[in-house]
């Protein structure tokens, strides 16, 4: 391979994630009822992963689709709802994890639909409904944790400079914790709601 051969690979090309991340979309759902705004939570059944976790509406991305299409297609299907109830106001920020995971986030209104009238599917436990004032006026707990490089016994040190006192980075995650009553709100839902109310409180 020569210089002409990496040019015409290169020609024309679109930059992508190299890392191939899982790719999820979720919705920060709105609705506004006898003048107050509420934000829509999920408390994830016994069937789901992370069973009793308090969630956004949202899934994983198919092949084909895009993100905002898997969103809205998720909360359709999760709340038993037609694509007409959901109305996108704006696509949000998005995350990467720590475990290689790509989140978009949209945020959506709820529209020709009471919140008494959703009937979700067996993946939610409960649909929960948070006024929006009270999530902004709620306080944000933190936690930080440190992940450094793990000593494992066969990785290769002899081939890096310092071996085993090579400084690796140490990484920080930031874990929040919203509280309000019996609801624990923490996790990426809890990153994803403080990025929201953040753009909010700007």
């Amino acid at each position: 391979m020569n210089l002409t051969d990496v040019k015409a690979k290169y020609k024309n090309y679109t930059p992508k994630n190299a890392t191939n991340p899982t790719k999820v979309a979720v919705m920060i759902l709105l609705a506004t009822e006898n003048d107050k705004t509420y934000v829509l939570f999920e408390k994830r059944s016994n069937i789901v992963s992370q069973p009793g976790d308090i969630s956004f509406v949202g899934g994983h991305i198919e092949d084909g689709e895009t993100a905002e299409d898997a969103a809205i297609r998720e909360a359709t299907e999760e709340l038993n709802i037609k694509k007409e109830n959901v109305k996108i106001i704006s696509e949000a920020d998005y995350f990467i994890t720590i475990n290689n995971r790509q989140i978009s986030s949209f945020v959506a209104e709820l529209v020709d639909i009471k919140i008494s009238e959703i009937k979700p599917n067996e993946e939610v436990e409960k649909l929960i409904a948070i006024p929006l004032d009270a999530l902004l006026n709620a306080e944000k707990q933190t936690y930080v944790s440190e992940f450094g490089k793990k000593s494992e016994d066969d990785f290769p040190y002899h081939l890096i400079q310092g071996q085993k006192n090579y400084k690796f980075a140490k990484m920080k995650e930031y874990t929040y914790f919203y509280t309000l009553g019996e609801t624990v709100i923490w996790g990426f839902t809890a990153k994803i709601l403080s990025a929201f109310l953040d753009n909010l409180k700007k």
